[in-house]
């Protein structure tokens, strides 16, 4: 197939689909009206609405589809971001940790990559006109940046000059001059990333044959919209072809004041056709613009994979690839309401500024229009003004306003007029308001699940895939663990995808009423021994994430730490290790203990054999020595007897020599005397030894 063959079959198959885009899309305005508060208005005619409104005619417009819209969107959000709404599945239970690697990876690349705006504008576009698109895909776009070369020594040039990567390019466009100034360089980066953004509808094409929200499955999906020639550029086109295009002016736009900035129209299709004459059908990705439908030149072709488009339907259709949006359910509900709200607004005007009638003649005119407060009116008679009965609007109104309203939120779902019920629910509410909520939430919850299956999980798993085929380094993601390294271009492809979080307020509170069971009940088979048979550490922490995800938090697994990490792994090893030491511990202690008591026990023993032998040895002792006492006793006592036998003898003998010393004595004495006498006679005298003599034997004779 030549490119202009492949050109005219793309033209004609986008002209289709404009024709059908078009054709669903003749309501889009009307429904932005009533959506904004401009319908229904008083009268087909905006000049008479202006007189109606200057007379004092009522223009009140009750917002039954914008509080519909904006009281499903609050509930569902946080559902669909903040933190993960869907999970990969593992494979098998060796593929657990990987497939939470991966849906932690996968998350992170869609909060960054604007998941969030996408989402919330698709929600509404999907509440307010059927269907809500999103498209994914890597995008590589080339930015330019000039730097200037003064100042720079010239030995830093060539680093200067040299690309950081091979997504760079550096050309100087204008050399130094001899000082060194006024060099210039350009470098030019193509980097690519993943996006997610939000396509309206009066932008989307779609082949007429679909009767399902399934994209993959069109003939043809595309986006046509205005695009500037520089933009094209940056997406690799070639520029000579992109300046030859035709500009695209609407009819109120005076159009760009340099081509560059001009807008052309664009068309970016995804088209299944026999281009290689096989005889089976391929996917192209074509891109062409120019002209009015953007189909005029043919930029770039390539056999292409998925394609990037998502559809998200809400309320599902019979027959049709959209389905039935809130202003379809609630535009009757609207208009009756706003009927009403006038009527009553025009009454309570009415009534506010009685009228009064007055007799012609007996009233003075000039005073009955003087609106002055406090004014005095001239009658000439009593009778000359008459009240005017006021209307009374009749109960039934209100009844019917009731009414309606309880159809509104029968059609709308139950996020409406819930606050207060959500409210008290999240503050502990009984369970028959539990059940109150649950019942008015099916319509939403079946709401939340269409848009879950047909726009959250698609974008998801084309994440997904966008990072197994263009992320060729490594991601760092956040885990309970730390920072965990991935590679996507490793990963294996995934389908299966589970919705990890209620959808509306009061099935996300049964949610944590039941994760809170069932922690009571973990914590119970920890008392009663039950661990292991009835939960685990791993149930126990995906309880723990659950709830913190349906309480809004944002990551939830950065604050408990999965026990099938490596982490928790060699804690729980050091807590076996620890535990071992301490059993050891304690079996040495209890060894040491046995051994002491046992010690001590000898040791008593012991001490009383010593004691036992001591007392004895000291008791053979002191009779040994009572013995050896009564034997000395005895010997001193015959000693004492012996020695009294022979004092009684010396006493004798001491008595007789006495007795013979004092005879002998008085003899010398005698004898001296006589010789002294005689001396005394002779007249001879004495010595003076003879006297000395004399005396001591007289004095020893006395004694």
């Amino acid at each position: 197939m030549t490119e202009e063959e492949l050109l005219s079959a793309f033209a004609e198959e986008v002209n289709s689909a404009i024709r059908e885009r078009d054709e669903k899309l003749k309501d889009d305005e009307l429904a932005l009206d009533y959506f904004y508060g401009r319908a229904p208005a008083v009268a087909a005619d905006e000049q008479l609405c202006k007189e109606l409104a200057d007379i004092g005619m009522s223009t009140a417009v009750s917002l039954d589809v914008q509080s519909a819209v904006y009281a499903v969107l609050a509930e569902m959000m946080p559902a669909f971001t903040g933190q993960s709404p869907v999970e990969f599945q593992p494979m098998d239970e060796t593929d657990e940790p990987q497939a939470m690697v991966e849906t932690r990876a996968v998350n992170h690349t869609a909060q960054s990559s604007g998941i969030y705006m996408s989402l919330q504008q698709a929600v509404m576009d999907a509440m307010l006109r059927r269907a809500g698109i999103a498209k994914v895909w890597w995008e590589e776009r080339a930015s330019v940046a000039y730097e200037s070369l003064d100042g720079i020594p010239e030995q830093m040039l060539p680093q200067v000059l040299s690309p950081s990567g091979p997504d760079e390019t550096v050309e100087v466009i204008q050399q130094p001059d001899e000082e060194g100034k006024g060099g210039r360089l350009r470098r030019t980066r193509t980097r690519g990333k993943p996006r997610i953004d939000y396509v309206p509808r009066n932008e989307f094409l779609i082949s007429d044959e679909m009767d399902e929200p399934e994209p993959n499955e069109a003939r043809l999906v595309g986006h046509q919209k205005t695009v500037s020639r520089s933009e094209l550029i940056e997406l690799g086109m070639d520029r000579e072809q992109v300046e030859a295009l035709t500009e695209f002016v609407e009819a109120d736009s005076t159009g760009s004041a340099h081509i560059s900035t001009e807008e052309v129209m664009a068309v970016e299709g995804y088209y299944k056709i026999d281009w290689d004459g096989d005889g089976i059908a391929e996917t192209l990705r074509i891109i062409t613009a120019g002209g009015m439908e953007g189909t005029d030149e043919l930029l770039h072709w390539e056999p292409w994979g998925e394609q990037p488009f998502v559809l998200g339907v809400g309320y599902l259709g019979i027959g049709s690839w959209d389905g039935i949006s809130l202003f379809d359910r609630l535009r009757d509900i609207q208009e009756l309401k706003t009927s009403l709200l006038r009527d009553a607004v025009n009454t309570t005007k009415r009534n506010m500024r009685q009228r009064i009638g007055a007799v012609e003649g007996d009233a003075n005119p000039d005073d009955l229009f003087d609106s002055m407060v406090g004014g005095v009116i001239r009658m000439k008679t009593p009778q000359g003004l008459v009240p005017v009965p006021e209307t009374q609007l009749p109960p039934t109104v209100f009844s019917l306003l009731q009414y309606l309203d309880e159809v509104r939120k029968d059609q709308g779902g139950g996020a409406i007029d819930q606050t207060a019920s959500a409210q008290a629910l999240g503050q502990g509410g009984d369970w028959s308001l539990e059940r109150l909520m649950a019942a008015t939430e099916q319509l939403n919850a079946m709401v939340a699940k269409s848009l879950v299956e047909t726009l959250v999980k698609p974008i998801y798993r084309k994440l997904h895939a966008l990072l197994r085929a263009y992320r060729t380094s490594p991601m760092a993601v956040p885990g309970s663990a730390g920072w965990d390294r991935t590679m996507p271009t490793q990963w294996t492809p995934r389908e299966a995808l589970t919705v990890s979080m209620g959808m509306s307020v009061g099935e996300r509170s049964m949610r944590m009423n039941a994760l809170g069971q069932v922690l009571q009940h973990h914590g119970m088979d920890q008392q009663t021994g039950m661990t292991g048979v009835m939960s685990d550490q791993a149930s126990t922490y995906r309880a723990r994430v659950d709830m913190l995800r349906l309480a809004g938090l944002q990551q939830p697994e950065l604050y408990y730490v999965d026990p099938n990490s490596p982490q928790a792994q060699q804690a729980q090893q050091a807590a076996q290790q620890a535990a071992q030491q301490q059993q050891q511990m304690m079996q040495q202690k209890e060894q040491q203990t046995m051994q002491f008591q046992y010690s001590l026990m000898t040791d008593i023993e012991k001490v009383k054999a010593e004691a036992k032998l001591q007392a004895q040895q000291m008791a053979d002792q002191t009779k040994a020595q009572l013995q050896q006492m009564e034997l000395q006793a005895k010997r001193m006592e015959s000693m004492l007897q012996q020695a009294e036998k022979m004092f009684g003898h010396r006493k004798d003998l001491a008595i007789a020599q006495g007795e013979w010393d004092q005879k002998e004595a008085q003899r010398d004495i005698d004898t001296l005397q006589a010789e002294a006498d005689r001396k005394l006679k002779a007249g001879e005298a004495l010595t003076r030894g003879e006297i000395e003599m004399l005396k001591a034997r007289r004095q020893g004779a006395q004694r």
